[in-house]
């Protein structure tokens, strides 16, 4: 799926309405009430997940998974943004 629809810089991912992370049991699953659907996180979606419920930017958001995991920064920024595309694909992140 192409990333090419996230925007660069300073943009900053928000959680639609009516849609929420859920923490349990070292489990996220992030909730649409809308649409009634729910969807379980592994281990660094989850911390994505974390970072867009605290308005990090997309930059923010890659820097903060470079620092805590062993990739390329290459590959980082390339699966950060398609994370951030698939929740907007999905109706369940919003941008400003």
């Amino acid at each position: 799926m192409s990333s090419s629809l996230v925007p660069r810089g300073s943009s900053r991912p928000h959680p639609a309405p009516e849609v929420v992370g859920v923490r349990q049991g070292g489990r996220t699953v992030v909730v649409d009430f809308r649409h009634g659907r729910y969807y379980g996180l592994d281990e660094v979606a989850a911390r994505l997940w974390a970072l867009v419920e605290s308005a990090a930017s997309v930059e923010e958001m890659v820097r903060a998974i470079g620092d805590e995991y062993d990739a390329t920064p290459e590959l980082i920024d390339r699966d950060v943004r398609t994370f951030l595309r698939q929740l907007q694909v999905a109706g369940l992140a919003t941008w400003q």
